[in-house]
């Protein structure tokens, strides 16, 4: 299909843009702002703490190990090519330990980094267009969403596009990289708000109202020990005017945020601190200013939807040589009907979040081989990959069991998830990483296992280091 030029400058064809070119993030001049800041610290111009939030905010922590390193990748809506896997692979293999871990909100973490390696890592990353741009630090982070997105039975619609939007719309914008506090935002296509929008400090479930597409939006939701369920913004707002309702939302934020107590800093306390109704009254003031700069709506391309949520074009399957042992206990946890038909998305099981580089070269040639080409990444540090047929299951399940991931339990209280812990995080006090494999093992020994883990197993259990 052309385009209709609309001058003499406007007259090549329509090029619709590939998956790779919509999932990339990435851009050089991040990681050269990050040398020069480096030459900065090392000649003295700059003190460790002036370089501690320019590191931050370009995915770079401080562990407890001197000169070591936490390197976070930013996954948007956790949605990896096979190509963007075999770049993690790399990174794993050559600057950190040889494998990655993936974190509950759809990104990927490489510890025990040298500082002076990190550039050379974000370069090789940025050649698949992953970037580490505030995946840390007081900015907005990574944006996350039902890995299921496009392919779930019960959504109202795909949420892809509206998640990538948001993303690339205040990526890298200048009034959010120095927020009071980080800043979170989830995106579930269903009532059941799989994405948890409700401990984000912007929840958005999918809606149709009257034909037309929008959101449900709650705000001020969050975690830790003094938790707050997201409190209802609008019951409704059209999906061409979300953008503006979100930078509302982070005005006042910027502006009431608490910055002299980081514990006290995040938009829950600022609604606790006003109340809702106050709370209201300053987001109106915010959003009629918001919308007099930039309009009241902001319209959202399509485009990520028709291209990274279609049924592929599969060949003629072969025929397999029946399934390997354990694929029927497998496939009743780990695989899910998708709303096309035939196609099911199959759950890859990650003890403590973690992969091998091997075991990422292996899920981008079971991803390009029998599925679409991606994965995405879960909330529950897993992997999805979808658009398996039927008859290639079997062929699925033999390939994960050749890379050790074809553990069942997916979604069961056998699916322990945990942060890094003491191994290597600042603010840890256990170590979660190593509680997290006791249970799983204790939980999933056939030979210990109690009649209650299997009365118990939709429950979950999530172990936090701090």
């Amino acid at each position: 299909m052309e385009r209709v030029p609309t001058s003499d400058r406007d007259s090549e064809p329509f090029r619709q843009p590939s998956v790779t070119e919509l999932l990339s993030y990435a851009d050089e001049r991040d990681i050269d702002e990050l040398v020069g800041a480096l030459q900065k610290l090392e000649s003295g111009e700059w003190s460790p703490e002036e370089f501690r939030s320019f590191r931050l905010a370009r995915g770079t922590y401080g562990q407890r190990q001197a000169d070591m390193s936490m390197l976070r990748v930013k996954i948007p809506q956790g949605i990896l090519t096979a190509e963007q896997l075999e770049r993690l692979a790399d990174v794993a293999e050559k600057y950190s330990r040889g494998f990655a871990h993936v974190t509950t909100r759809q990104n990927i973490q490489f510890h025990f980094m040298k500082l002076a390696e990190v550039p050379l890592a974000q370069r090789l990353l940025a050649t698949s267009g992953l970037t580490t741009r505030e995946a840390c630090g007081h900015t907005v982070r990574n944006i996350t969403a039902c890995p299921m997105a496009g392919c779930c039975q019960g959504e109202a619609f795909d949420v892809t596009p509206h998640g990538q939007a948001v993303t690339r719309y205040f990526l890298r914008k200048a009034e959010n990289q120095v927020l009071p506090r980080k800043f979170k935002i989830a995106l579930s296509g269903c009532p059941s708000d799989c994405a948890m929008g409700a401990i984000n400090d912007v929840g958005l479930i999918a809606k149709v109202k009257d034909g037309a597409c929008g959101f449900q939006v709650k705000v001020a939701g969050g975690l830790s020990t003094t938790p707050e369920d997201a409190h209802e913004l609008y019951d409704f707002v059209p999906a061409d005017e979300l953008i503006p309702v979100i930078e509302a939302v982070l005005a006042l934020f910027n502006k009431h945020g608490n910055r002299q107590n980081k514990s006290r800093a995040r938009l829950k306390y600022v609604v606790r601190k006003v109340g809702w109704a106050a709370f209201r009254s300053l987001f109106e003031e915010e959003l009629a200013t918001v919308q007099k700069a930039i309009g009241r709506t902001h319209p959202i391309d399509p485009t990520p939807t028709e291209i990274l949520a279609r049924s592929p074009s599969l060949p003629v399957v072969r025929e397999n040589a029946g399934s390997a042992p354990g694929f029927e206990r497998w496939r009743e946890t780990n695989v899910t009907p998708q709303k096309q038909p035939g196609f099911f998305a199959v759950t890859v099981r990650l003890i403590r979040g973690d992969a091998t580089a091997a075991q990422f070269r292996g899920l981008a040639a079971l991803a390009r081989n029998l599925g679409d080409g991606t994965a995405r990444l879960t909330i529950d540090q897993n992997v999805l990959v979808r658009f398996i047929s039927s008859e290639r299951l079997p062929d699925f399940h033999k390939g994960l069991a050749a890379i050790g991931l074809a553990e069942g339990g997916a979604g069961t209280i056998l699916d322990v998830a945990s942060c890094p812990g003491a191994e290597s995080c600042n603010l840890a006090v256990t170590a979660s990483r190593e509680l997290a494999t006791a249970l799983t093992q204790k939980l999933g020994n056939p030979g210990q296992k109690a009649p209650a883990v299997d009365a118990a197993r939709d429950l979950s259990i999530k172990i936090s280091g701090c």
